[in-house]
């Protein structure tokens, strides 16, 4: 018997299996046709890497149906659009991102992974994870976001709901603004914060705001508790240690003795009155729309203030090795008085806003102005270009503080009737560049000390400058335009005798405005 040679039969043996494989497929093709084509499941297709058409962007109602990465539903409160069960790995964008929608719609175990691009954002739908914008009847639930710079964004929401979903890095873990009924229930936040009402809404809002929200302390903010009140009368939350803390539309709250964990830790106060914050330790506070607010004995990081009236900060200080960062707009009646506040990169105290350049065909700007502000009894270590910045204050009065190692003391801007008196100013290891700098009208420097500056006082027209005493290394007292300030009884000492000079021009570390 003559056998084939052993690659004949292996050929052979290969073509056989061939044949019956495609007799396989035929089967399955003739069972698939008798399925009906409603019957099919409809696969959504697997991720794909960053160069991908990522992020799911759905923009309307109408553009559910039919998407691929939409499972099924149907938009209703019993079956609502379902886009699940995703892995997504995003370059500078979001990774989902609905706008403009009024049906109800579930986003359900997706991942979402972020890698910060080299050349910057790529996407208009912003960085969050899931960005929901003027959306209605929305849930997301069990869900992860990864490195994304805004985790979960929520802006003009209605009737939505974050559940039990993972926020891993970037710095804003979950972010709410103006929006209305939303609620958060088992979310974890690591490396990231719960941010409230981020923008500055003036006027009327499209959503009722941070009360109508629903958020428990079983959410976790760096392993804490976020702790939130919402429409509450004689509250006193004290002696804890949390991951963050909101409050709206509350009277006779007290936060006394408690520290909010984390770089980005915040403590936030919306729509209340008779507010005391007593020993408080956070690296955030926000204020907006309230009254008759005391911070006493508290470690400010940075405090922002917008929309208020009646606030007192008072025997308070900076963060170990950290510096403070007040900005206040729009407000009447402010004290900062007896604090110690170390400064950086920017003022530890600004008092209002220096309005953008606009061209006549742009309306003007709302107003920033802080009023009735005084500044008092403290001890302002660095701060630049200024430790105090008066940009819209008119009448503030800053007395009686010590400026220690700044490159500037006070810049009082064009404020009319400012009065500062009785400072006391140590430049910049002897090389500040000027104790205080005005270019406003109607402006009294008066019984200042100060030394260790190149120049001492920097002024502009209406500046009245009386005695103060004086010693830089260049002038004295610079005079911005010629028929300007009343410059009268001061004393220049040291390097400052005869430094008197009338410049043509004001300094070029002065603002104008255009």
């Amino acid at each position: 018997m003559v056998h084939p040679p052993k690659w004949e039969a292996a050929g052979s043996g290969l073509a056989l299996r061939g044949l019956r494989f495609l007799a396989f497929l035929g089967g399955i093709s003739t069972l698939l046709s008798l399925i009906p084509a409603e019957a099919c499941l409809v696969v959504p297709a697997p991720p794909t890497p960053p160069s991908s058409p990522w992020p799911i962007m759905i923009n309307g109602d109408s553009q559910f149906p039919g998407n691929p990465f939409v499972a099924g539903g149907s938009g209703t409160p019993t079956d609502p659009y379902r886009i699940e069960n995703l892995a997504i790995a995003v370059l500078g964008q979001a990774g989902i991102c609905v706008m403009n929608t009024n049906v109800f719609f579930v986003i359900r175990n997706v991942t979402v992974t972020y890698t910060q691009p080299t050349g910057g954002y790529t996407s208009n739908c912003g960085t969050s994870g899931f960005a929901l914008a003027n959306v209605k009847n929305a849930s997301i639930i069990d869900s992860i976001v990864r490195e994304s710079p805004g985790g979960v964004s929520i802006t003009m929401g209605r009737d939505v709901s974050v559940a039990n979903t993972l926020v891993q890095g970037g710095e804003v873990g979950i972010e709410i603004d103006d929006s209305t009924n939303v609620t958060l229930t088992g979310n974890r936040v690591t490396n990231a914060t719960i941010s409230l009402e981020t923008q500055f809404w003036r006027g009327s809002r499209s959503g009722a705001g941070a009360s109508s929200y629903h958020i428990g302390e079983d959410n976790l903010v760096g392993g804490l508790p976020f702790v939130f009140r919402a429409n509450c009368a004689g509250v006193t939350i004290s002696d804890r240690i949390v991951g963050g803390a909101g409050f709206a539309n509350c009277t006779d709250l007290v936060v006394r003795n408690v520290t909010i964990s984390g770089p980005h830790g915040s403590l936030a106060v919306y729509d209340s009155s008779n507010v005391e914050l007593n020993q408080v330790r956070s690296s955030a506070m926000i204020l907006r729309r309230v009254s008759s607010v005391s911070v006493m004995g508290a470690e400010i990081g940075a405090l922002e203030a917008y929309d208020f009236a009646n606030l007192r900060i008072e025997g308070s200080r900076s963060p170990a090795g950290k510096p403070t960062i007040i900005t206040t707009q729009n407000g009447t009646g402010f004290r900062v008085e007896r604090n110690d506040f170390v400064g950086n990169s920017r003022p530890i105290v600004q008092l209002g806003e220096s309005p953008a350049y606009r061209c006549s065909c742009q309306p003007a700007p709302p107003r920033t102005a802080v009023e009735d502000a005084f500044v008092m009894n403290n001890t302002f270590r660095e701060g630049w270009p200024a430790a105090v910045e008066i940009n819209d204050a008119p009448g503030a009065g800053i007395f009686n503080n010590t400026f220690v190692n700044g490159s500037r003391g006070i810049d009082g801007g064009s404020s009319p009737l400012v009065l500062v008196e009785g400072n006391r100013f140590r430049g910049w290891h002897g090389e500040g560049d000027t104790a205080i700098l005005s270019s406003g009208g109607g402006a009294w420097v008066r019984n200042n000390t100060i030394q260790g500056f190149r120049t001492g006082l920097d002024l502009g027209p209406a500046v009245e400058a009386t005695g103060n005493q004086i010693d830089a290394s260049q002038a004295g007292i610079t005079l911005g335009e010629a028929g300007g300030p009343n410059v009268s009884d001061n004393r220049l000492v040291g390097d400052a005798v005869g430094g008197t000079t009338r410049c043509p021009f004001r300094s070029p570390w002065a603002r104008t405005t255009p």
